[in-house]
């Protein structure tokens, strides 16, 4: 018996064909919510311990292939990718960025399935989206992040003079894609209504009209460090062509300024415009900018993400988590379901459903406002939802993955 004793000692000592490590089997990201990781198609490991976002919208182009940017929280490095999306082949990678700033990228935008524009604080850039090589790049001191484009024309606006919050004057420019050589298209300077306001110009909608012009609809942004009230809100129709403001609509809400970043919503057919300011909707006519009808939020709180026509209604997310959609023809509130979560950037329909990514994975009913699928995977999703309607599939960038996911079903 001690004999017997003594051998389990060493064999427990020393080791007896000791059984290998078990790998480590990452849990149900789904789990408590919903047993959906059954769904990820495929999804691409980037990163062992280091947490990546991505600072744009993921988006799928032609030909099957899928665009999306990683950064490190708090570094310049920002990469840009390209890959097969059937064959999970990288394609090009972009890294021709110039740190002139830690914030990364800020926008962009995907012009003719044929160039990317890049846009953040300083830098301009506009790839070859065939082979991922710099057309032409340039630093702009005194920029701004936000842009927009129409056509091969890409607007953006710079602010000088004064405080960053209150300059002197604002100036939107107008490029080509092709050369990226900027034009100054509008202007607007400190105390033009002798009211003591800076003017800060955001990025255009555009649409041609009936005659063959080109009109620009944008707001400015004023703000004044004193005396109250310290903000205003002013909407502009442009007609680019004759280079006269078409009309302008003043004081539209002068203790609410808009947090919007994204350009007026545009309904050609019926011949309207929307616009969110903080708390409040708002419907103009395209023709005169006089005001059709107007909606507060303040049963919703600070709006901030984007927002968009679909299925008769306009449709935003509010900061407090609330998916939130209007009857585009009378103001009217359609739904207001919450979802989790608070500030949104990149809402988009595709078919009957609403996409956005706020932590989770969101995938809502665009009839009824109502969350049809919810996923969390590891670490947090951002950047949106690029649809393959086709192939019943939807691509999100998370904290670690790039996921390839069916299409909820139901």
């Amino acid at each position: 018996m001690r004999y017997e004793i003594l051998f389990i000692f060493f064999a427990i000592l020393f080791g007896c064909n000791p059984k290998a490590v078990e790998p480590i089997v990452e849990p149900n990201p789904c789990q408590p919510y919903q047993e959906c990781d059954t769904m990820v198609v495929w999804k691409q490991r980037w990163a062992d311990s280091l947490l990546f976002v991505t600072t744009l919208k993921t988006e799928l182009l032609s030909n099957n292939r899928l665009l999306y940017s990683i950064r490190r929280p708090g570094y310049s490095t920002e990469l840009i990718r390209l890959i097969n999306a059937s064959s999970q082949e990288l394609i090009w990678e972009w890294k021709d960025y110039i740190p002139g700033t830690n914030g990364g990228f800020s926008s962009y935008e995907v012009i003719d399935d044929k160039y990317l524009y890049l846009n953040s604080n300083h830098e301009h850039y506009c790839i070859d989206l065939e082979t991922g090589h710099t057309v032409w790049k340039n630093q702009e001191s005194g920029g701004d992040y936000l842009t927009s484009h129409f056509g091969d024309k890409i607007f953006h606006f710079k602010r000088f003079g004064g405080w960053h919050a209150y300059p002197d004057s604002s100036v939107m420019y107008m490029s080509d894609i092709h050369d990226g050589v900027w034009q100054p298209i509008f202007k607007t300077k400190k105390d033009e209504g002798v009211d003591g306001y800076s003017s800060t110009l955001t990025p255009p909608s555009i649409y041609v009209d009936s005659q063959g012009d080109t009109i620009l609809i944008f707001q400015d942004r004023r703000g004044r460090p004193n005396p109250l009230p310290w903000h205003d809100t002013e909407l502009y129709s442009y007609n680019l062509t004759k280079k006269e403001v078409k009309w302008r609509v003043q004081h539209i809400a002068p203790t609410d300024v808009s947090s919007i970043v994204n350009p007026p919503v545009l309904d050609l057919d019926n011949k309207r415009v929307y616009f969110l300011t903080r708390f409040t909707v708002f419907c103009f006519n395209l023709e005169t900018g006089a005001e059709i009808w107007k909606v507060p939020l303040d049963y919703a709180g600070v709006v901030s993400g984007n927002y968009f026509l679909a299925d008769g209604k306009l449709i935003t997310k509010t900061d407090q988590g609330y998916l939130i959609a209007f009857n585009a023809s009378t103001g009217s509130r359609v739904y207001y379901e919450k979802m989790g979560g608070c500030c949104v950037e990149n809402i988009k329909v595709v078919g009957d459903r609403i996409y956005f990514t706020d932590q989770a994975l969101f995938v809502a009913d665009v009839r009824t406002g109502k969350q049809k699928w919810k996923y969390y995977g590891s670490g947090d999703f951002s950047g949106g939802v690029a649809v393959d309607e086709a192939n019943d599939v939807m691509y999100a960038v998370g904290s670690y993955y790039l996921y390839a996911l069916e299409k909820p079903k139901y």
